[in-house]
């Protein structure tokens, strides 16, 4: 990543040999790094899952689509970038810098490098496997931060990661609070997709390549607003509700008198129906497969999803 040829690349590796293992040692000794690994997947490292994680831009698109109440997107390719890898100061956004003029890239994040740090612009075709411009900190020691301003509550990219397969990719709230953490394993030297959605609003993500190995991103998607998505302890619950949630064979829905239940509906993270049908306010999940999906009740006061799982 953090390179201007394939011999600085060489000299780099060897220069932060030494540095500190990050905190992704731990996940490198469970699962040993193989460099030639041809899948992408997205693992939870706290148990704490987002509402969906994607690796394909059509299904991250179909679940914004069918999940958020305006699943606008902005769209940064990076385009129009110097014609040779450069050093662009800082921090890139709309507001230019070395790399970009003012307002040629999209208001609404900043992209800045963990400590001290300088932003990278490496343009389609400079490096092995580089399809498209990338951006992400120059040093190998330091960590990519996008932020978000205003928050977001879905975000996609290609990611790019140098010799390792394993990014760290830490999700932050509006408050600071750290939503999720996830795993991202990537065959190295190639763009890679992915995607998440969140039912709360996301300010910043951070990533960083395993072993200190370099992280570059592009083509980000970013936008939308979920907030319609209700976890089990949302205030509108309180009249509302399903238990168990999990549930291994069925779901019990609990209303207020007032209120009248007109249809429901059950969606999984791609926005496929699986379900309409309940009998005597109880929804059979018995043949769903384990996982996340979203139970839209509409009625008389109004329409809520609320998001359930199936052990």
């Amino acid at each position: 990543m953090k390179s201007i040829t394939l011999l600085a690349l060489l000299v780099a590796t060897l220069s932060f040999a030494q540095q500190p293992i990050s905190f992704l040692e731990e996940t490198t000794q469970q699962k040993p790094i193989d460099s030639s690994t041809t899948d992408v997947s997205i693992e939870s490292a706290n148990g704490n899952p987002l509402v969906a994680t994607y690796t394909t831009l059509s299904d991250f698109q179909a679940g914004v689509s069918s999940l958020c109440i305006d699943n606008t997107l902005i769209f940064e390719n990076f385009e129009g970038g110097p014609a040779a890898i450069t050093y662009c100061g800082p921090s890139i956004g709309s507001f230019g810098s070395v790399c970009f003029d003012p307002g040629e890239l999209e208001d609404g994040f900043l992209v800045e490098g963990s400590y001290l740090d300088e932003i990278v612009f490496i343009p389609a075709g400079s490096l092995g496997g580089v399809e498209n411009p990338l951006v992400g900190t120059r040093y190998f020691f330091n960590y990519t931060i996008i932020t978000f301003d205003p928050e977001v509550y879905a975000v996609a990219m290609d990611l790019w990661l140098n010799i390792e397969p394993l990014t760290q990719v830490r999700i932050f709230g509006a408050n600071g609070g750290l939503i999720e953490q996830l795993v991202v394993t990537t065959p190295p030297f190639t763009q890679n997709f992915i995607g998440f959605i969140a039912d709360e609003p996301i300010k910043r993500v951070e990533l960083e390549g395993a072993h200190d190995s370099g992280e570059l991103f592009g083509k980000l998607f970013f936008g939308a607003v979920c907030d319609n998505i209700a976890g089990i302890d949302d205030n509108i619950l309180s009249k509302i509700s399903v238990f168990p949630n999990p549930a291994t064979d069925v779901i019990t829905l609990s209303m207020p008198e007032s209120v009248e239940l007109q249809s429901i509906a059950v969606f999984d993270v791609l926005g496929s129906l699986v379900s309409n049908e309940i009998v005597n306010n109880q929804i059979d999940v018995s043949y769903f497969k384990q996982g996340v999906y979203f139970l839209t009740l509409t009625t008389s006061t109004g329409t809520i999803t609320i998001k359930i799982s199936k052990r």
